[in-house]
């Protein structure tokens, strides 16, 4: 057993580490990948600030996500049921530097921080089956997975944090529920054509027999075209899941 003078000692050292952390934070404090001001513990989230997120545009409506879906990937059969975002992705908004610190600078925590606030979001403006006090049975919280590759080179899925925020938010667990079949690279200097082609079969069903009937949420970090989202959703259409619902970050405008 500790005697009392051990006790003290150590309580003396963690308020002397406490005491320590707290000057770092105020002569070496973190910026906003927004805003840049500097961060001081006033904000919930990490690397972005309350004030930051509060100065991104909000995405566009479901409807308006599932038009572009049907515009972009052509035709009227669409996967997915309804497609929830937060912000806007616009080509010189301060929210590209959060996903690109997400996916290429292995902010995987602040990943996490983000999901949280989608989940959130989703209590209030998602699909009927997510809002308060009523999800019920036989409903998955799922992610886009990224390439197996890519998930070595990187050392984590930035969708898989993302959708582990938003069911530590919801109060739920997150379920592998894809796999990805090849490697299909970057899609950014794809046209919408060529994106769709790209992602067909792009990916197979992780866990069939239990998915049966079931109602999934999938979890990406951007909506774009859809195509990609499409293509997920539908290798879970085909291995018996009901309905998919999607919800991203933001959504490109």
């Amino acid at each position: 057993m500790l005697s009392t003078l051990d006790l003290l000692f150590r309580r003396v050292a963690q308020a002397g580490c406490s005491l320590l952390s707290a000057l770092d934070t105020v002569l070496y404090p973190q910026h906003c990948l927004i805003t840049g001001e500097p961060l001081l513990g006033e904000s919930p989230l990490r690397h972005v600030s309350t004030r930051g997120l509060d100065t991104c545009a909000p995405a566009p409506e479901n409807h308006e996500l599932l038009l572009t879906a049907q515009k972009r990937i052509g035709g009227d059969d669409i996967a997915f049921s309804s497609a929830t975002s937060l912000w806007a992705l616009e080509p010189e908004s301060s929210i590209n530097d959060v996903i690109v610190a997400i996916k290429y600078r292995g902010l995987h925590s602040l990943a996490v921080d983000l999901g949280k606030h989608l989940g959130e979001f989703l209590k209030e403006r998602g699909p009927a089956w997510l809002q308060a006090n009523t999800i019920h049975t036989n409903t998955y919280i799922s992610y886009v997975p990224v390439h197996k590759t890519r998930k070595r080179e990187r050392g984590y899925d930035q969708a898989q944090c993302i959708a582990q925020g938003v069911a530590l938010a919801l109060n739920r667990s997150v379920t592998q529920t894809l796999v990805r079949r090849r490697y299909t690279g970057t899609q950014t200097a794809l046209s919408d054509a060529e994106r769709a082609r790209n992602m067909t079969d792009a990916f197979q069903s992780a866990c069939t027999a239990s998915l049966r009937g079931s109602t999934v949420l999938l979890v990406d970090d951007v909506f774009t075209t859809g195509a990609t989202l499409n293509s997920a959703a539908t290798a879970l259409l085909c291995a018996g899941v009901r309905r998919v619902d999607v919800a991203t970050l933001c959504a490109t405008i």
